[in-house]
């Protein structure tokens, strides 16, 4: 059966190409027909007929979208739609949507990981501001989680990011805490034959002015 809708879908499709906007707007809506009776598994099959979002009614779209747990799937939808129409716009809110139900189920060294990526991908605009108010949103949570070594590593590494406004400063106040933390769980002698290994580990950030600005976040942090 599905064989049969992905060819009648095809067929479709290529009269959209020369259709005028009312036989669009009659495509569209056959299409979208086969689209809402199908299950998520279903979707699995039919999508890749699909050449371009704009051959769904926005019901069919939403309805879609609510079936697609996977932010790669999300991703590869991108190509296929058009910015005008408002169509990356919603695949972005999905994605965001998606990302932040992920993180917030998550165990602690996955949350990093979730936010690592986050803070590292680059691709099509839209995604890349879900990204940052993801970003935005939980870094502060992470500083707060520092309270020994190894996890101010571990979330300083993911702050080191390539998009967004300030990701050295980020970077710089997850070091500092680091920093403050570990002196303050280790004695003297230890703190001088391991100072040098730390900071090589910490120094992309370690820089004067960006210091003092991550010294005065942390006041007004409380930490």
């Amino acid at each position: 059966m599905e064989t049969t809708q992905i060819t009648e879908i095809s067929v479709l499709g290529k009269k959209w190409k020369t259709a005028t906007s009312g036989e669009k707007k009659e495509i569209s809506k056959k299409i979208s027909a086969y689209l809402l009776k199908a299950d998520a598994q279903q979707l699995t099959t039919l999508l890749p007929s699909i050449k371009s979002l704009s051959w769904l009614t926005d019901e069919c779209l939403d309805y879609v979208l609510g079936k697609i747990y996977d932010t790669d799937k999300i991703k590869k939808l991108f190509p296929l739609s058009r910015k005008k129409t408002g169509q990356r716009q919603k695949l972005a809110e999905r994605y965001g949507a998606l990302i932040e139900a992920k993180f917030q189920s998550a165990p602690f060294k996955e949350k990093v990981a979730i936010f690592k990526e986050a803070n590292n991908q680059e691709g099509f605009t839209e995604i890349d501001q879900e990204n940052k108010k993801f970003c935005q949103r939980h870094w502060q949570d992470f500083i707060h989680t520092i309270n020994n070594y190894e996890k101010g590593l571990l979330i300083y590494d993911a702050f080191i990011g390539n998009h967004l406004t300030c990701p050295e400063i980020w970077a710089t106040v997850a070091a500092i805490k680091t920093i403050k933390v570990w002196t303050k769980q280790n004695n003297l002698k230890k703190i001088d034959s391991g100072q040098a290994a730390l900071l090589q580990k910490l120094n992309l950030s370690l820089q004067p002015g960006k210091i003092l600005v991550a010294q005065e976040i942390l006041k007004k942090m409380g930490q």
